[in-house]
């Protein structure tokens, strides 16, 4: 497992998508204490179930979270009752004429008088007349009764004070309670159970937002905008990414969450097989569906099937963020607007552009801008990330406060339609202050002042400012990201775009859990140790740039679209061979086949930061000769993605590739993974000898191979006309080998030297029948332990 400083949770390895996320705990203990005797307890444990479904975590003797085996259970009692904030008491003469449910009411009232002596919150008691009414609890004969009862049980037990047992019954009388109804309908009673108990103690709000500022007082703007549509009310923002809206989102979630007795639900719009997941847990959280229902939804069209036959059950908040002006994205969209959602409901719908919403929503009406920042919520922002400590406003002099106006000015946009600019003051009025372009100046100068918090020595670093005045519009923004990036270092940089880039579902792999993120990280940067590793990631997360969502690394779309705009960049502009070049992708343009970057030699005869190559799309007449692949000989991550002027590929100068992807080559014939002297020299299995140096720094150059010593990942799919695959020549630490849709596959790779493998997947549909697989003399016995194989047959 991998575990993070500042985390609110830890993942565990098996740990795949928000089902298996619990909401961050602020508090050790549980809230809910049900006290009862063993004669209620049918009843108890359907409230219990209830309270769960609410999102309480009961304190339940029934409960193995509660009384784990083995445990001494009476302390385990004792410090529960203590610490809960509403003791539940279901009275009946059993409870009052048994030790244990006794014991615990006096340890409430002990608690709750102790608490009010100290000025804190107290424990509050809530007396539920289920079997006793509140004249049955003061009639005298009752009391009498009862006492003789609790003296006997004194004579035997030392810890009972008969004073403190008759206070607490005194309690029982002082307090509103909640009797059963005329009709005895339990169902009814264990509603107005659970609504008291919202009441006295709300649960804890789904997102901890204690460091975003001003998002209680945006929320609220927000809650007098909505307009009521057939009984629902709904709501849509729009705005700049970056402003905050999955911010207030969360926060609207939180604001509503007591309104809707937590029936609230964010449901951010993404691609892959992420969103089934989160489809799921928005109908387990909006409409309590079991598992035994979940399980057999299986595509997001039986979602919106279950979404229309629960809808009208209960009022809920249903936020759907991040709607696109593309097809998929509207038409998901338009799935749940069309639902029947029950009178009270409320829907917000986000969006970078207006017109998405237009689309979607009836009128003006339902459209809003994005709220602003106040200047004090601005200003806070940035400090908190610049200064690091409880420097506040009012204690900032007059040339710290100019310097202060000076960076909040360059956060500051003006929206027109849905374009944005840096802000100019017209007619008295400001721009929008964009949170994250404030975190991110804010990281840079913190790290330019080395802990230096008098901002009035800051002057000198503002110079960079000068340049953000004479960019355009659209790289203002992004002017700021690459301020905050230049401080970083080299391994820093290259870890932030393998993030950026790779987040984005257009790797080969399934990156859903943190585990696997860092996995895989820790394989494509091996000159990082796993602590250093750790820390550079601690290190994004403490400026900023990602965070653990969902049980993976989350990173903002901003973040996304500046790398996807440095990488094109870097592929375009010639004039930049002078700077490093970490990774190039590239769709060519123009008849380009080649990145303008990489077209012509490397200055020094080859490109030593070049780690990351990405080339998709290239239809020209391009053969990638020898010599570029020497140039090229550092990169670690190589993929090919529809590149249909590549017929053969010698990877054997690519000595230091980790992770290989080619997909989509319809013109690809032949694989070759080593270095043939030859034509018959291809299958001896035999090793050169070749050594290559383990490093792939950029400070050195590195020796050529007879083949990719460091291979660990070939993902192979959609190869038309691939007829062979070389087999490896020497051992080689391959971990997974998927061959998808490769029906004129005619060779098949020997893995005698792959003795790492642990996936192994093969979609055999070779032209050449007679020809089975035999594993047994492809694979070495050996290999086969832990084996993970897919094998899928067609004819």
């Amino acid at each position: 497992m991998w575990c993070f400083r500042g985390s609110k949770f830890e993942v565990s390895p098996a740990s795949r998508g928000p089902a298996d996320v619990r909401i961050p705990s602020l508090e050790p203990h549980h809230k809910v204490f049900l006290s009862h005797s063993g004669y209620q307890k049918p009843f108890v444990e359907q409230l219990c179930e209830d309270l769960v479904a609410h999102t309480y975590i009961p304190f339940f003797d029934q409960r193995n979270d509660s009384l784990p085996k083995g445990e001494k259970f009476a302390k385990l009692i004792f410090d529960a009752a203590r610490q809960c904030h509403v003791g539940v008491v279901v009275l009946s003469e059993e409870y009052l004429t048994s030790k244990w449910p006794m014991l615990e009411l006096v340890e409430f009232c002990k608690a709750a008088d102790e608490k009010r002596k100290a000025g804190d919150q107290f424990v509050r008691v809530l007396p539920l007349y289920y079997k006793l009414s509140i004249g049955q609890i003061k009639d005298d004969s009752n009391k009498t009764r009862w006492r003789k009862k609790w003296t006997s049980f004194a004579k035997k037990d030392k810890r009972i004070d008969l004073r403190d047992w008759e206070n607490a019954l005194k309690l029982l009388q002082d307090v509103n309670g909640i009797s059963l109804p005329a009709d005895g309908s339990e169902v009814s009673y264990r509603r107005d159970i659970v609504k008291k108990i919202w009441y006295l103690c709300p649960p804890h709000v789904p997102y901890d937002l204690d460091e975003k500022e001003g998002w209680e007082r945006i929320c609220k703007v927000l809650s007098g905008l909505f307009v009521a549509d057939e009984g629902v009310e709904k709501l849509g923002i729009y705005g700049m990414g970056g402003l905050g809206k999955t911010t207030i989102c969360k926060g609207m979630c939180n604001y509503f969450h007591g309104h809707f007795f937590g029936r609230v639900f964010h449901l951010e719009l993404v691609s892959g097989r992420k969103q089934l997941d989160l489809q799921k847990q928005m109908l387990k959280t909006l409409f309590r569906l079991g598992d035994d229902i979940l399980q057999t939804v299986a595509s997001s069209d039986e979602v919106v099937t279950c979404l229309n036959k629960h809808a009208g059950t209960h009022p809920v908040l249903l936020i759907i963020d991040n709607v696109q002006d593309d097809h998929d994205s509207q038409e998901e969209a338009r799935g749940y607007l069309k639902a029947k959602f029950c009178e009270g409901s409320k829907v917000v719908i986000t969006s970078r552009s207006r017109v998405a919403l237009e689309k979607l929503l009836p009128g003006p009406e339902f459209r809003k801008a994005m709220p602003e920042l106040e200047r004090d919520e601005a200003a806070r922002i940035f400090l908190r990330r610049a200064v690091r400590h409880e420097k506040r406003l009012f204690s900032l002099d007059p040339r710290e406060n100019k310097v202060l106006d000076t960076c909040l000015e360059q956060c500051s946009f003006s929206m027109e339609g849905d374009s944005w600019h840096r802000s100019k003051k017209r007619h008295g009025r400001r721009g929008q202050y964009h949170p994250l372009a404030l975190t991110a100046l804010a990281s840079y100068l913190e790290r330019k002042a080395q802990g230096n918090s008098n901002l009035s020595q800051w002057e000198p670093h503002l110079r960079g400012f000068d340049k953000l005045k004479l960019s355009n519009d659209s790289d203002r923004m992004f002017g700021i990201l690459g301020m905050q990036l230049r401080t970083f270092t080299k391994p820093k940089k290259l870890l932030f775009f393998d993030v950026a880039i790779y987040s984005r579902g257009e790797v080969e792999l399934d990156l859903t859990s943190v585990d696997g993120w860092c996995d895989w990280l820790a394989m494509v940067n091996p000159d990082m140790g796993e602590e250093e590793l750790k820390s550079e990631l601690d290190d994004l997360k403490d400026v900023g740039i990602i965070d653990w969502g969902y049980s993976t690394i989350a990173i903002h779309e901003l973040y996304k679209e500046y790398a996807e705009w440095c990488l094109s960049r870097w592929g375009r502009e010639a004039e930049n061979l002078h700077e490093e070049v970490w990774c190039v992708r590239h769709k060519p343009s123009y008849g380009k086949s080649l990145p303008r970057a990489l077209e012509r030699r490397a200055p020094s005869g080859w490109w030593p930061d070049l780690e990351r190559l990405w080339l998709e799309g290239m239809k020209t007449a391009c053969p990638i000769s020898a010599l570029e692949v020497q140039e090229w000989r550092n990169v670690v991550v190589l993929q090919l993605h529809n590149c249909s002027s590549v017929r053969e590929l010698d990877l054997h100068m690519f000595c230091c590739v980790r992770h290989l992807e080619l997909i989509d080559m319809e013109n690809l014939e032949t694989v070759q993974f080593h270095a043939t002297k030859n034509a018959g020299d291809n299958r001896d299995g035999q090793s050169t000898g070749s050594q290559v140096v383990e490093s792939t720094g950029s400070s050195e150059c590195k020796d050529l191979s007879e083949q990719p010593n460091y291979l660990q990942i070939v993902m192979m799919k959609s190869l038309s006309s691939l007829r062979r695959v070389s087999s490896f020549r020497s051992p080689i630490p391959l971990q997974k080998f998927v061959l998808r849709e490769c029906p004129s596959l005619e060779e098949f790779p020997s893995f005698q030297m792959c003795t790492m493998l642990d996936t192994l997947e093969l979609d055999w549909t070779s032209r050449v029948e007679d020809k089975p697989i035999n594993l047994s003399t492809a694979i070495s016995y050996k290999s086969l332990r832990g084996w993970i194989v897919s094998l899928a047959w067609s004819r």
